[in-house]
């Protein structure tokens, strides 16, 4: 079953130097299979940085710690969420 899966970026938000990600796998048929949460920017040296979370809200605070921004996590998890909806409104549309 795991050669079936797709790969799917639906969401990412800046926060500094740092990208908040969602990351998901699907079934072919659409099923989730797994969800990531992380963070990432590159270091002084150009090599890629990444932390995993168990949560988005975990993943955007972390992010917003490092750098300092004091602006809601939630105004940033719905603003997500939206994009996810319309990465898959796209692929669904796309995929007809």
């Amino acid at each position: 079953m795991i050669n079936n899966m797709i790969h799917h970026d639906p969401a990412s938000h800046l926060i500094k130097d740092w990208t908040v990600n969602l990351t998901e796998i699907r079934s072919a048929k659409g099923d989730l299979y797994d969800r990531d949460f992380s963070i990432s920017k590159l270091d002084s040296s150009g090599r890629p940085m990444n932390e995993h979370f168990h949560s988005l809200i975990e993943a955007i605070e972390f992010a917003q710690g490092l750098d300092g921004d004091k602006s809601s996590p939630w105004i940033i998890a719905e603003s997500m969420a939206a994009q996810a909806k319309t990465y898959y409104f796209r692929y669904e549309n796309d995929r007809a």
